[in-house]
């Protein structure tokens, strides 16, 4: 049985498509070494999506840590990244995210659980309406 492999031929697309990585590549370069401190390390602002904030409170919860004043900023913070139909996403705009979902659905839960008023029933109810939407999205069925 032979390989066979196709390769690349020069050609003028060939070209312009190496000519705009290298292009690409070096204004990416110029940018890192503008924002770059004189010492030679960088720093900015770091983002995540909604699992990381979900998960610090599974874990705190767990080891029998929890700073009620956190978690109150954490359920806010979760609110405020919910979308309109009660899921989460794990990126800005993206479409709702069964894991993202279920995580911060299930911090709100714990969040909730020793107040009068629960945090998460938008959640639940997102999270249960939308599981089999999510489900073949993500190609789990």
């Amino acid at each position: 049985m032979t390989e066979s492999r196709s390769e690349a031929v020069p050609g003028p697309t060939t070209d312009i498509v190496v000519e705009a990585a290298g292009i690409a590549v070096q204004r990416a370069r110029d940018h890192l070494l503008s924002v770059q401190h004189p010492e030679g390390y960088w720093s900015g602002e770091l983002e995540t999506n909604v699992c990381m904030a979900a998960e610090y409170m599974l874990l705190t919860h767990f080891l029998g840590v929890v700073d009620r004043r956190r978690w109150d900023k954490i359920v806010n913070y979760l609110r405020r990244q919910q979308s309109p139909d009660g899921t989460w996403s794990i990126y800005h705009g993206g479409p709702g995210d069964l894991n993202a979902t279920v995580e911060a659905y299930f911090a709100l839960k714990l969040a909730s659980a020793n107040r009068p008023v629960g945090l998460a029933g938008r959640a639940g109810a997102a999270a249960g309406a939308h599981a089999p939407t999510l489900l073949v999205r993500h190609q789990y069925l």
